[in-house]
C-alpha cells in the first residue's frame, strides 16, 4: 500500500499543481480536522484519569499517557507538517514548525485545573 501511496504522490504531485499536498499531509490534516478536533475532550479526560490512578499509585501506563499527550502537541504543528522516517529506525517523527498553543489552550490548563483541585482534596484529608 505505501508503494501504491509513493507511487501516486510522486506521479500526481509531479503533473498536478504546485499547491497539491501528498498524501500524508492530506492524511494529518484529515486527521486533525474530523478524528483528533471531534474526540479532544474524551483524550484529554481519559490522560487525566490515567494521572489521577497514576497519583493513587495504582497501575497506569506512563508511555501511553506519554504519547497521548504528545498528541496535543502534534496536533499544533504549524505551516509544512510532515513524517520523515529516521535513517535506519524506520521510525516516524514529526517535522515542522511546533506550536504548543493547542498543548496549552487545550490540555494544560486542565491539567493545572485538575492538579490544583487533587491537590486541594488531598490536603483536606491530611488535616
Amino acid at each position: 500500500m505505501k508503494k501504491l501511496f509513493d507511487y501516486l504522490d510522486r506521479y500526481y504531485l509531479k503533473n498536478g499543481s504546485e499547491r497539491c499536498h501528498n498524501l500524508v499531509e492530506t492524511a494529518l490534516s484529515h486527521f486533525k480536522d474530523n478524528v483528533f478536533s471531534h474526540r479532544l475532550n474524551d483524550l484529554r479526560r481519559s490522560i487525566l484519569e490515567e494521572i489521577k490512578k497514576d497519583r493513587e499509585n495504582e497501575i497506569s501506563d506512563k508511555e501511553l499517557i506519554k504519547e497521548a499527550v504528545m498528541q496535543f502537541i502534534y496536533m499544533g504543528y504549524e505551516k509544512k507538517t510532515i513524517l520523515k522516517k529516521l535513517d535506519g529506525s524506520g521510525e516516524l517523527v514529526w517535522v515542522g514548525e511546533k506550536n504548543l498553543l493547542k498543548y496549552d489552550t487545550e490540555f494544560e490548563t486542565h491539567l493545572k485545573a485538575n492538579t490544583t483541585e487533587y491537590f486541594k482534596k488531598k490536603s483536606e484529608i491530611w488535616q
